[in-house]
């Protein structure tokens, strides 16, 4: 939630057309593979699928950041929120604004605006870490493992 957008706003400021044309590229990929939900959610391969194209977009916004520390910070983070998310998807939870936050993160890419793009990532965080509370108050007994 801090890290995040501030790796995010450098990545931005740095980020040129090459990068761009990345971060296109990675959010059709994902806006092409479906989500796992439902009995795709039992499926590895449809799962595995979805998890590395959401990676891969996440990833390709910060991935003109010129701090290598913070971005490998940010890596390390994302690597596990990937069980978090995994686990969400699992137990049939999902952020139904997901397809429209990455839509609103790419736009915000496009645009160079990194402020609305920090609101949006954390939201986006926000959404998964809700549905798991809400989740885990709500189920006791079924912790993640």
């Amino acid at each position: 939630m801090l890290v995040e957008p501030l790796v995010l706003r450098m990545s931005f400021e740095a980020g040129g057309t090459d990068w761009e044309g990345d971060v296109i590229s990675a959010h059709h990929i994902l806006s092409r593979t479906p989500a796992p939900h439902g009995p795709k959610a039992l499926d590895e391969h449809a799962l595995d699928t979805w998890a590395e194209a959401h990676s891969a977009f996440h990833d390709v916004l910060f991935a003109a950041c010129p701090n290598q520390r913070l971005l490998k910070i940010v890596r390390q983070l994302a690597e596990e929120a990937a069980m978090y998310r995994r686990w969400s998807v699992a137990l049939v939870l999902s952020n139904p604004r997901a397809d429209s936050e990455h839509r609103q993160l790419l736009d915000s890419a496009l645009a160079g605006d990194w402020e609305r793009a920090g609101e949006v990532l954390r939201t986006h965080i926000e959404h998964t870490l809700e549905m798991l509370s809400n989740y885990v108050e709500a189920h006791p007994d079924q912790q993640p493992i």
